[in-house]
């Protein structure tokens, strides 16, 4: 695992992107276009520590930068990783209107535009902790993390795929199931209530300038404009006869109107309808956890309703499942089809040693595009594929495992891994990609 605790330097949040847009073939949902998602997860307080995982949708455009604000509501139980820090800050000025040589009128610019001079500021950060590893943004260009109280009950994460400089980044093209950031964080306290704390982690939103996803032109994902009439109330401050020489705008309903303007206004806002946002929470457990293999509800004992509830999340991902520890019956640290099928079989079990064990859909090669149980690759996945790109059939349920050759370019399901499955199934060609396990 790679924990940052930079670049701790906030770039204005302008997108300057490069490149052209690579359209795959096959189908998209239409709505929403984005969905952000808190994964729930259940640590255990002896763990001491545990990483939370937001989860990205984005099913019509391409993502190249993002800003998010997360809080916690028990900041008591657990808190964001912070590492305060001294950083210097750069900035760059040009000057709109000069009088002889000084400069009376000036602007704040990005330093790869023009500039007639720089300051230096040296700020102490709350700089907070992240991981790009196995994630949808692992070779960003520029990711930050800072807390913003500074006390480790919130932390404020941005991105942008591609700075100026080469080389150029293209950002998430659509994908389904996909990780776009790990922020790590610290258990404080060892609960007393026996079914554990549960904290709340909360995406804010309003205002926008904490939540915003862009396209690699800097177009805001999901934004809406509604124009409505604005009020305003203006008092005169000196009369001279029936003439004001002086109007001053005041707070409506704080004193009576000498005048009233009315005019519209364009007000943006977060369509949540494309952009669904999807806060998470985390179960911190008391120290003792029953290793019961196998029972995933932790009632005590294992049942079929075990098996069916671990073959659902293995398909999706979700819901979350009560005891994770309890559905890695081969103690590998990964949940996926080889839990549910030695659960199945009855063993033999391995105590699994990890608190909040991952779900890893992808298994040996990639491949299995209709993702039976046993990762068999055969016509089967080829005849799933086709019928997914080409007429509108379902999506995968591993977007890993149809990604037949994730080297390939360009990235994503198309026709090159259409052209790579045929050409293993029959005539000799080269074996699918590896699967990495933990992405």
């Amino acid at each position: 695992m790679r924990v940052n605790f930079g670049p701790l330097r906030f770039f204005p949040f302008v997108l300057m992107i490069a490149g052209a847009l690579i359209v795959t073939t096959g189908s998209v949902a239409a709505q929403p276009e984005l969905v952000v998602e808190v994964l729930d997860m259940t640590v255990s307080s002896t763990d001491g520590e545990g990483m939370l995982t937001i989860k990205l949708d984005n099913n019509v455009d391409t993502v190249a930068g993002f800003a998010m604000w997360l809080m916690l509501d028990r900041p008591d139980v657990i808190t964001f990783q912070l590492d305060v820090t001294t950083v210097v800050d750069t900035s760059y000025w040009q000057c709109l209107t000069w009088s002889g040589p000084d400069c009376v009128e000036s602007l704040l610019v990005s330093p790869y535009d023009s500039w007639d001079w720089f300051t230096i500021d040296t700020n102490e950060i709350s700089a907070a902790a992240f991981d790009t590893t196995g994630t949808l943004t692992s070779g960003w260009q520029w990711v930050d993390a800072r807390s913003i109280s500074g006390m480790g009950t919130d932390v404020n994460v941005a991105g942008i795929a591609n700075m100026i400089s080469p080389p150029t980044v293209p950002g998430i093209y659509p994908q389904q199931g996909g990780s776009l950031i790990k922020i790590p964080f610290d258990i404080l306290a060892d609960p007393v209530d026996p079914e554990g704390e549960i904290v709340n982690v909360i995406i804010v939103y309003p205002p926008m300038d904490h939540f915003s996803f862009s396209d690699p032109w800097g177009n805001t994902i999901g934004l809406t404009y509604d124009t409505i009439p604005d009020t305003s109330c203006f008092i005169c401050t000196q009369w001279a006869g029936e003439e004001c020489l002086n109007w001053q705008r005041i707070p409506m309903g704080t004193e009576d109107c000498d005048s009233i303007l009315i005019e519209d206004i364009v007000v943006v806002s977060l369509d949540t309808s494309l952009v669904v946002i999807l806060d998470g929470t985390v179960t911190v457990l008391p120290g003792c956890l029953p290793i019961i293999p196998g029972d995933l509800d932790g009632d005590g004992f294992s049942d079929i309703s075990e098996l069916a509830m671990l073959v659902e999340y293995i398909h999706f991902g979700s819901p979350p499942i009560p005891c994770p520890w309890n559905a890695d019956v081969n103690g590998d640290c990964v949940i996926n089809w080889d839990d549910a099928n030695l659960l199945e079989e009855g063993g033999p079990y391995v105590e699994c040693t990890c608190v909040d064990p991952q779900w890893v859909c992808c298994r040996d090669l990639a491949g299995n595009f209709d993702y039976d149980r046993f990762d068999d690759v055969n016509v089967a996945d080829l005849t799933k594929l086709v019928a997914y790109m080409f007429t509108g059939g379902a999506p995968p349920y591993c977007y890993e495992e149809a990604d037949i050759d994730s080297a390939g370019d360009p990235p994503g399901i198309n026709v090159s891994d259409l052209t790579s499955l045929v050409a293993y199934l029959f005539t000799g060609g080269d074996a699918p990609t590896p699967c990495s396990i933990g992405e």
